[in-house]
């Protein structure tokens, strides 16, 4: 075993999906070579290249040669808290952190525990306001995480083995920070960013490389296809368990693929929740600085816009804002903006944020069709409801929309979503003594309302 193996990021340039597939770095003098890559947008080629890309590393599992995980989501909903919070204490003490996966073998418990104080590391210097809760809270995520992926794969991990990890439009800085511990493990990763590339500062940015490809586009990129489908729709595979250093190459019959038959994907309801860390808490003072009630509102720019309604600023002196995941509490008096018909206005404060993507309004919205929304009724911060439309109104000559997720006090200014993670309205209003009758202001009324400040 090599002992405090070092790991050296992006040695070769990576110009292609194709470079980043074949590749394996060499391990010398007690140090490994990784790589760290996102790609910016897509091409005509993107997806063909991708399929390409999937057919050869599966095919390469196969045979042995590597272990390849393409990962859809992170998962949040963390399981058996309390067997990882004794891994927690193991670590705080300095020990391996002995998890499902890494106590396999003593050489990958010591890897992935240095992963985790290096993770750690630059967790903290994201934010001089990290709590030793919230320190708690993510190294847990960070075990729970790394368990849940390489549960099926990891028996005979040595300094040597080629591990390859897809994922795609991380926007999350701790999202990023585990693909980059898994570097530290050994792992090449490759980040599809073709929607937008991560928002997080230059220091964290540059642990990876950016390889450009195209314009940004919404596309849903193709599900892969798990190992057993996989050999099971390519039987003539030959499973040869030799290793072979040289490269792969696969025969594909080249076919044009249009971006079009790659539409949006609807969301679960776990991933919808998820998107709760883009929807804030808000806390309404007086002159007196007498808490006078509370709402919601949602993120729509990055420079610290917050959109929430009219009356839940109104009579307010000053405003506190609560963010999921993050224990500061943000204060302003800043209103950039109101409109008492439309029952709209803008705060800032002076932060950095994830904004939700608004509707855009190609396909008309109906009735029965489901929805979410997501607010902090009675103070209770982002909680999540689902629902459907019922209907459409015209109240005082704003187009509102009428649905049956259920709302209350407090959840003024919150969200309201489609299946696919966009606002389609904000909701604004609930019928007392009537049961599921509650109001949001459409997303054309916002579209225009929030114009230069997304």
């Amino acid at each position: 075993m090599c002992e405090n193996i070092k790991y050296r990021h992006n040695i070769i340039n990576i110009n292609s999906i194709n470079t980043f597939v074949n590749i394996h770095g060499g391990v010398g003098k007690n140090c490994r070579d990784v790589y760290f890559i996102r790609t910016l947008g897509i091409d005509e080629n993107f997806i063909l290249d991708l399929e390409k890309a999937e057919k050869t590393l599966y095919e390469n599992m196969s045979k042995n040669i590597l272990v390849y995980k393409r990962i859809e989501a992170l998962q949040n909903n963390i399981q058996e808290i309390d067997y990882y919070e004794l891994c927690y204490q193991r670590f705080l003490k300095g020990e391996n952190i002995s998890t499902k996966v890494s106590g396999i073998t003593p050489a990958l418990d010591k890897t992935f525990s240095d992963a985790c104080k290096e993770i750690l590391k630059l967790y903290k210097l994201s934010n001089k306001n990290i709590s030793l809760s919230m320190e708690k809270n993510y190294c847990i995520k960070l075990f729970f995480r790394f368990d849940t992926i390489f549960s099926d794969c990891l028996k005979t991990w040595s300094e040597k083995i080629n591990i390859k990890v897809i994922t795609d439009n991380i926007v999350k800085l701790q999202d990023y920070l585990f693909f980059y511990m898994l570097t530290l493990i050994g792992a090449d990763v490759l980040m599809l960013q073709s929607k937008n590339d991560i928002e997080i500062e230059e220091r964290f940015l540059n642990l990876s490389k950016k390889l450009y490809i195209g314009s940004y586009s919404d596309i849903l990129l193709p599900i892969h296809k798990q190992k057993a489908d996989f050999i099971q729709n390519n039987a003539n595979i030959k499973t040869d368990n030799t290793c072979s250093n040289r490269e792969k190459t696969v025969s594909v019959k080249p076919q044009k693929i249009s971006l079009n038959d790659y539409r949006k994907q609807e969301k679960t309801f776990e991933q919808l929740a998820d998107m709760a860390s883009s929807i804030v808490m808000i806390t309404i003072k007086n002159d007196y600085n007498e808490i006078i009630g509370t709402g919601s509102g949602i993120m729509i720019g990055q420079d610290g816009y917050i959109l929430t309604n009219n009356h839940v600023t109104g009579g307010g002196r000053e405003f506190v804002i609560r963010i999921e995941n993050d224990e500061t509490l943000y204060s302003t008096t800043q209103i950039i903006k109101y409109n008492q018909l439309l029952d709209l206005a803008i705060i800032r404060i002076e932060k950095k944020l994830q904004p939700l993507k608004i509707y855009d309004g190609k396909d008309d919205l109906v009735r029965g069709q489901k929805v979410v929304a997501i607010g902090s009724p009675y103070g209770f911060f982002n909680s999540v409801s689902d629902g459907i439309i019922s209907g459409f109104r015209i109240i005082d000559d704003v187009d509102m929309i009428q649905f049956t997720a259920p709302i209350s006090a407090g959840s003024s200014g919150g969200a309201v979503l489609n299946m696919y993670g966009e606002v389609i309205g904000i909701s604004t209003a609930g019928i007392r003594n009537a049961q599921n009758i509650n109001l949001a202001v459409s997303y054309e009324s916002i579209k225009t309302f929030v114009k230069g400040f997304i």
